[in-house]
């Protein structure tokens, strides 16, 4: 879905990960500027990275589950 929304290109996300590595939450920031100054501010992804990144989970989750299904 992320794929096909309009977003503006000022828009950024961060991830929240579970203990074994994978992606738990998503979060939008709506102005960057002003989360970066937060003293524990995350590393912020575009969209382009944040598709990668779900993708990328997506994967692992898979690749987890044909493993642990042997």
């Amino acid at each position: 879905m992320i794929k096909r929304i309009n977003v503006n290109p000022e828009e950024r996300w961060f991830l929240k990960f579970h203990e074994n590595g994978f992606i738990r939450e998503v979060k939008q920031v709506y102005n960057a500027a002003e989360y970066r100054k937060q003293p524990h501010a995350r590393l912020l992804l575009t969209k382009k990275k944040l598709i990668a990144a779900l993708e990328l989970d997506k994967l692992n989750r898979k690749n987890e589950r044909l493993i642990d299904s042997k």
